[in-house]
């Protein structure tokens, strides 16, 4: 399927490309604007970090029925909508001199409260506009747009800080959060058509079985292996991408400019791993790409020790690989365990099963930041990472000794 040949395809790709992209470029910024406009202190932007992963697991865990409700073209529209207001609101602080450390935390805490809702949601979203035997290329390409992304917010942000003061740069991301709010809005009327549906006449009910994603999660041998194999991975990920920058720029002799044309490079290798996902889920059994996809960064990330070593170009080169080589198989990752998802979990039950998930999975990643807070004064840079490598590494145990299916997606 090329998805450039389907309306509906493109449309959810775009929205979905707004969505990532602001989200990332936001959370990327705002501490680097605390930090030059507001003379925020090392802890001051923990205090940012520790209120983005309160916002994200408070949200997950407390309103993970809304991602199953009958409207959710309106709840993403929504979503997106409240994010646009919300830095509007934050710009307007910024340009008057009226922002101060607590309103960003409060400000981070909701919009990446609402934007796990968000990526949740698009879950059962993407199950109600698109084909089953097609799923697999959307989220691919969605998988695709979260890994390169994560990888080219640095340089992204880099240029509008360069070319626009802070209050302008958040307005310009507050415009993409907008763009993002009209792609759900085109398909009400399909998604309308489906009879099996809750409505918010529901809901009342829904809020009721909190942990009903949960309790999917551990009553099915397949699905809690592969989280807890996830929350491992992103664990360890979290204590490494909390490391790697500083080793980068203290051990490497690597500028911030080196660090960003890197990630450039990464996001442009990180492109193949599209074509890549879909022709793999096609030869290689589940199990596998879930273990290999898992298992390799903790390889890759081992290039990063060659850095300090090698001339300035090299290490651009080499940094450049490994955030490439990172996002190519998160990619596929993603995308396998997405369809997976789709293919196991009941249309009703898909929503707050992926809120639950990504809860329990997403939710772990301030604990490794913290962790490197604490144990960094204490243990060299290259331990810290050789220790998150190794962790990393060893994350598809879990899947190794369990009972996920052996089949290829289009089998499962």
């Amino acid at each position: 399927m090329n998805i450039f040949k389907n309306a509906t395809s493109i449309k959810l790709v775009a929205t979905e490309a707004f969505s990532t992209l602001s989200s990332q470029l936001y959370f990327f910024v705002i501490p680097l604007i605390a930090i030059t406009t507001m003379n925020a202190t090392t802890s001051d932007v923990g205090y940012i970090n520790t209120a983005m992963g309160l916002g994200t697991f408070i949200f997950l865990l407390l309103l993970g029925p809304l991602c199953d409700i009958r409207k959710t073209h309106l709840l993403l529209s929504l979503i997106s909508v409240l994010r646009f207001f919300i830095l509007l609101f934050t710009a307007y602080l910024l340009a008057t001199k009226k922002l101060d450390i607590l309103f960003v935390c409060v400000s981070v805490f909701f919009v990446a409260g609402i934007s796990a809702i968000y990526e949740s949601t698009i879950s059962s979203y993407s199950e109600k506009i698109i084909d089953k035997d097609k799923l697999h290329n959307i989220n691919s390409w969605m998988g695709g747009l979260r890994t390169i992304a994560d990888v080219a917010t640095g340089t992204i942000s880099g240029l509008l800080l360069s070319v626009s003061n802070g209050y302008l740069t958040i307005i310009i991301i507050s415009i993409f959060f907008f763009l993002s709010a009209l792609g759900p809005l085109s398909f009400h009327k399909k998604i309308n058509e489906k009879n099996n549906e809750r409505g918010l006449e529901n809901l009342k009910v829904e809020f009721n079985d909190l942990f009903h994603g949960m309790r999917i999660i551990l009553s099915d041998k397949s699905h809690k292996s592969i989280n807890l194999s996830i929350i491992q991975f992103n664990l360890f990920t979290s204590i490494m991408f909390s490391t790697y920058i500083i080793y980068c720029i203290k051990v490497g002799s690597m500028t911030v400019l080196d660090v960003g044309f890197a990630g450039s490079i990464g996001g442009i290798v990180g492109l193949i791993g599209i074509p890549m996902s879909n022709f793999i889920s096609k030869k290689i059994d589940f199990k596998k790409i879930m273990m290999v996809t898992l298992f390799s960064p903790g390889v890759i990330g081992c290039l990063i020790f060659f850095i300090p070593r090698s001339d300035q170009l090299v290490k651009m080169i080499l940094l450049g690989l490994v955030l490439g080589l990172w996002s190519i198989t998160i990619l596929i990752n993603i995308s396998a365990f997405e369809t997976f998802k789709q293919k196991t979990i009941s249309y009703e039950s898909i929503g707050r099963y992926s809120a639950a998930s990504r809860c329990i999975t997403w939710g772990i990643e301030p604990v490794g930041a913290l962790l490197v807070a604490f144990f960094s004064p204490y243990m060299p840079l290259n331990i810290i990472l050789i220790i998150s490598l190794i962790g990393i590494a060893f994350s598809p145990i879990w899947i190794f000794l369990s009972n996920v299916p052996k089949k290829l997606l289009i089998h499962i």
